[in-house]
């Protein structure tokens, strides 16, 4: 009973602490919609892709008009959008709240049945739900030392457990991971078609859900599950089976909905620990950058540019890690650890070769299925500690795995957003929400217009983002340029027309720009205006107040 009652109080008490980090974003205040950390770039996208998913798959790029997405996976928003009109709640509830509220819940249950079916220990699924809530890198300790404060979550690069739910994708894949882990643990000696199945259509779905998962599952079925068959046939066959399934459907989804996208990743070693010295934000270490490229040029024959790259890597690797590296004397050479440690071990060294086009740091997300592994292990190793009732040593442990993520979570609580929507122009966008389909544009992105601004800035200066797609539903001609470089569009003659349209005087080629491309709103905003009148234009104003205007062209 005792027991039932550690488990309730951990789920409870680690899903509002995740909760703590979108819950607040998305939803109305006096002075707007709210939006905290990166729910006002990441959330909004999100938004903005439900809305497309919601009408059809494979869904259309919502920020680059008359286009389908590409190069980008739409399983959680598919089911965002889904949920949404399934219900009839805005999809900044489904997204902010509803899905989070379900994750967080369901990352605990899972992660336990998870722990304890794969070790037939109880402390080892509570550890790993606990590890999963709340486990965190040696960033903290860097800051602390450096600052006197407590943060530095992403100091060596990588996301930790505090922000499971800002990636909604990951988050979902994680789940989607666990679930079928722990049905194919339950079933492994019985596995037939059928459960064979089923265990297909989950691990190969994550080739639409998170991309980086999909190809994890399917290299540890290859070699991870190989390395631990040898002679036993059942489990062979088994196993055998949920490969080819999971290969099936994975090159199903690429065949109907991916064959458009192109292979996202460079060749390039070392460069998040190159970056690891240099960037300001991250351990910065300048001095070790700069004897980076004295020795860079000759470095195949450079002992000690290899042992600049050893050091470093090993700062990646224990900073990221932490408390977790103890899991490694956990390991064993059953089926189960070789299957985790295949994800461990490729999740780890994919970062160090390759990088991804458009966002170099993107890749680094292999290693957060690394790090949520070791969880697994580290569990092993506390769970040990508990049997030989070293409780002091665990505790200890614990609290120093602990504070990278409460520092994280403390960026949520203010009452002040980092950016917002104002409710001028909440009531422009449900009023564009209300008008017939067709693309809409918007001026670009300034980059320089918060310069000599303080938070909370309003959205549409914070960054770039699709907070006019994500809030009329409609798709834009040109936003989220972050967005757009990850996925591969060659965006950068689009944002040179749309300002060419704000600037000039040509009124034949203005008339001709909203014609060639399909435009049938301009949206301004603040002090945005246009540079020729409606007539000339061929346009008319459909909605105004002192901060937004509205046009429908002709």
């Amino acid at each position: 009973m005792l027991k039932k009652i550690f488990q309730v109080i951990l789920i409870v008490f680690g899903s509002a602490t995740l909760l703590l980090t979108t819950f607040k974003s998305g939803w109305q205040y006096s002075y707007g919609i709210g939006f905290w950390g990166p729910n006002g770039h990441d959330g909004v996208w999100h938004l903005a892709l439900s809305n497309q998913a919601a009408k059809g798959i494979p869904p259309g790029n919502p920020v680059f008009s008359g286009t389908v997405l590409k190069n980008y996976h739409w399983g959680y928003d598919f089911l965002a959008g889904g949920l949404a009109r399934l219900t009839g709640l805005p999809v900044a509830d489904v997204h902010f709240r509803l899905l989070p509220i379900v994750f967080s819940l369901y990352l605990g249950i899972i992660s336990m049945l998870f722990g304890i079916a794969i070790s037939g220990s109880f402390w080892v699924g509570f550890f790993f739900a606990f590890l999963n809530y709340f486990a965190g890198s040696l960033g903290w300790l860097i800051v602390l030392l450096r600052e006197g404060r407590v943060g530095g979550e992403s100091l060596f690069w990588a996301m930790q457990s505090a922000s499971f739910l800002l990636n909604p994708p990951y988050a979902l894949s994680i789940i989607v991971l666990l679930t079928g882990f722990y049905l194919w643990r339950r079933w492994e000696t019985k596995i037939n078609i059928t459960k064979a199945m089923v265990l297909g259509l989950l691990f190969g779905s994550l080739m639409v859900i998170k991309a980086y998962a999909g190809l994890l599952i399917i290299i540890a079925l290859l070699f991870g599950a190989a390395l631990g068959l040898r002679s036993e046939k059942v489990r062979k066959k088994g196993t055998l089976l949920v490969l080819g399934l999971t290969a099936g459907v994975a090159f199903l989804i690429w065949v109907l909905w991916q064959r458009g996208s192109e292979f996202p990743f460079v060749f390039e070693p070392l460069w998040f620990i190159r970056t690891l010295f240099e960037a300001s934000d991250r351990l910065f270490l300048p001095k070790m950058g700069e004897i980076w490229w004295i020795l860079v040029d000759g470095w195949y024959k450079s002992p000690k540019f290899w042992a600049i790259a050893g050091f470093g890597a090993f700062l990646f690797f224990i900073g990221n890690f932490g408390t977790r590296i103890f899991g490694i004397l956990k390991v064993t050479r059953n089926f189960w650890d070789n299957l985790l440690m295949v994800i461990i071990v490729t999740g780890s060294l994919i970062p160090m070769l390759f990088v991804q086009k458009g966002t170099a740091w993107n890749t680094v997300q292999f290693l957060y299925y690394a790090l949520l592994f070791s969880n697994f292990f580290f569990a092993k190793y506390l769970s040990s500690l508990v049997d030989k009732k070293k409780y002091v040593l665990v505790a200890g442990l614990c609290l120093f795995s602990l504070p990278t993520s409460l520092g994280t979570v403390k960026d949520y609580l203010p009452n002040s957003p980092a950016a917002y929507i104002s409710v001028n122009e909440i009531h422009a966008l449900n009023f564009l929400r209300s008008e017939p389909t067709g693309s809409v544009l918007v001026a670009p992105y300034d980059p320089y217009a918060k310069d000599d601004k303080k938070a909370p800035f309003p959205l549409r200066i914070y960054e770039t983002t699709a907070y006019v797609s994500a809030y009329s539903g409609k798709e834009t001609f040109l936003e989220d340029e972050m967005n757009l470089d990850i996925t591969g569009y060659a965006w950068r003659e689009r944002r040179k027309e749309a300002l060419q349209f704000f600037r000039t005087g040509d009124e034949i080629w203005s008339r001709g720009f909203l014609r060639n491309n399909s435009i049938n709103y301009v949206y301004l905003a603040g002090n945005q205006i246009l540079p020729l009148s409606e007539e000339k234009l061929g346009i008319k104003m459909i909605f105004d107040n002192e901060e937004v205007k509205i046009y429908k062209t002709l």
